[in-house]
């Protein structure tokens, strides 16, 4: 460059003018987050650039779908981390996609997209407990040596597939061996009945343990029919499977049969082998004491089901006495046997009688249970040809009113309900439960016209 001096002189001058150079790569190290951690760091980043001299700045780019930039900072200058609020978990997401922009101050930049892999650590596995204490019914029913799948509720967030049964205790009652994926109790004492239990340790792949208990309910293996498991099947057995079916138990599963008031044997009340305890179980017994068989089917092949209801329509006043039918449509499924309760509230009735519409020479019981407030009833043929019940009335309850009843509504319920046919076949019931209106009350309807009450002429 040069410039004019007064007199015809010049001055010659040179500038060196430096380009700017873009920065060309960007590196992220080590690009790695170990899972679990909130606010893991993913490494620092550093950027190739021909101006060695240059000052980098890094920036996230706005976040999109195709990256996870909303779940990342960027602090110190230069260290890529997760959010304090954020760990990352490799069982869902193994790796992130980052996008990062980093400039050099004079005008150059260069962007790039990292993926940052997480570390997977492991995690302790979960031992969860199988049966439970209480009820009875909670418990894993043991009638011999039998095999428990320990493992089938327990959770591993790393390898399920690679849980194993480390080791055992035994019960106060039986042994217990491990084979690496179940168990297999084997009861010891041939004299109990009862709540046994013992503990396992769980292991994972990578040895982390956790313990957890199995609980069981000893019960002997005894012959269907045999309800009080004597080992014989008699006369006795009927007063047992009455007990059994009202001792406040869930009768819908034969393994029940352990719990309640009466422990009865699970297998032998369970006569006709259909998994509960209901009705048909008192006609296989029958046939059981007199050497005849039970056929062992689960359910009647009828595809309509019985209905037993209570009469609806019904109404009282204080003071009076009330006859509450009890309804039954057997839709030719031939009905032979029949236990249900009637529930009523206490405070408002007083029992006063059952009367049975049934065919004579039928085993018959209508006892009240002061204690439930309701009355229980079983039916059944003892010897065959086993009469079936006909459709209509099948049994009234007789109520009597208590004078300082409330008016209104109450509720008349039908529990422990079931049907049997005489193959001792379960039959598919619906039941329907009906109240009686109390009138003349307090809180009672008073009508000024007479008062209809249904009752049933016997």
């Amino acid at each position: 460059n040069s410039a004019a001096i007064p007199g015809g002189l010049t001055n010659n001058a040179t500038f060196a003018v430096t380009a700017n150079s873009a920065p060309s790569n960007m590196a992220l190290n080590p690009a790695t987050v170990v899972e679990n951690t909130p606010g893991a760091s993913a490494g620092l980043l550093s950027t190739t650039d021909a101006d060695s001299s240059d000052t980098h700045t890094y920036t996230l780019l706005p976040d999109t779908a195709a990256n996870d930039n909303d779940q990342f900072q960027i602090l110190n200058g230069r260290e890529l981390l997760l959010l304090p609020a954020v760990a990352a978990n490799f069982e869902v997401k193994p790796t992130y996609t980052v996008s990062i922009m980093t400039t050099d101050g004079y005008g150059g930049e260069f962007s790039k997209d990292f993926v940052v892999n997480v570390i997977n650590v492991n995690e302790a596995p979960t031992a969860v407990n199988d049966g439970a204490p209480a009820p009875p019914a909670a418990r894993i029913l043991v009638t011999g040596p039998t095999t428990i799948n320990v493992l089938a509720n327990d959770t591993d967030p790393d390898n399920p597939a690679g849980l194993s049964v480390k080791s055992v205790t035994n019960g106060s009652n039986g042994i217990v061996v491990n084979n690496g994926t179940n168990v297999t109790f084997i009861p010891t004492n041939a004299s109990y009945r009862g709540p046994d239990s013992f503990t396992y340790v769980l292991q994972d792949s990578g040895g982390i343990t956790d313990d957890a208990q199995v609980f069981v309910n000893i019960q002997a293996d005894h012959t269907p029919g045999d309800c009080n498991g004597d080992g014989f099947v008699r006369a006795a057995d009927m007063t047992a499977l009455g007990n059994e079916l009202f001792d406040g138990d869930d009768n819908s599963k034969w393994y029940t049969a352990a719990g309640g008031s009466f422990t009865g044997s699970p297998y032998g009340c369970n006569a006709n082998t259909n998994s509960s305890i209901d009705a048909g179980d008192f006609i296989c017994i029958a046939n059981f004491i007199f050497g005849r068989p039970c056929n062992p089917i689960v359910l009647a092949s009828s595809t309509t089901a019985a209905t037993l209801s209570v009469g609806s329509g019904l109404a009282a006043t204080p003071g009076s006495t009330v006859s509450i039918p009890i309804l039954l449509r057997g839709d030719g499924n031939g009905v032979a046997a029949a236990a249900f309760a009637v529930n009523f509230d206490s405070a408002t009735f007083a029992y006063v009688s059952t009367d049975l519409n049934v065919p004579e020479g039928l085993l018959t019981d209508a006892t009240f249970n002061a204690e439930e407030s309701r009355v229980e009833i079983i039916i059944a043929g003892m010897t065959p040809p086993y009469p079936h019940f006909a459709d209509g009335v099948l049994a009234t309850i007789n109520l009597t009113v208590k004078n300082d009843a409330n008016g209104g509504d109450t509720a008349i319920t039908l529990s422990h309900s079931s049907l049997g046919n005489d193959d001792g076949q379960d039959i598919p019931l619906e039941v329907s439960d009906g109240s009686i209106t109390i009138e003349g009350a307090p809180g009672g309807v008073n009508l000024d016209q007479d008062i209809f009450i249904p009752f049933i002429a016997r």
